[in-house]
């Protein structure tokens, strides 16, 4: 089985940057919602899959071209 590493930074790439999406999503979220503990990482998991799951699915073949 061969690896493409290009593709493999590519998705990467996309990971870190919904991390940087999480952080101000759940900035938002709790200056509305204030939350402690095991709610609050229960909402950033859920927040980063989500921002994950939409940026593999929809930015990835647009960047596939350029990369």
């Amino acid at each position: 089985m061969r690896v493409n590493f290009s593709i493999l930074g590519l998705y990467l790439a996309v990971i870190g940057s919904s991390m940087f999406y999480t952080l101000f999503i759940v900035w938002g979220i709790t200056a509305i919602v204030p939350m402690e503990g095991r709610y609050y990482w229960g909402v950033v998991g859920v927040v980063f899959l989500l921002v994950s799951v939409f940026s593999l699915r929809f930015y990835i073949p647009r960047l596939r071209d350029s990369w």
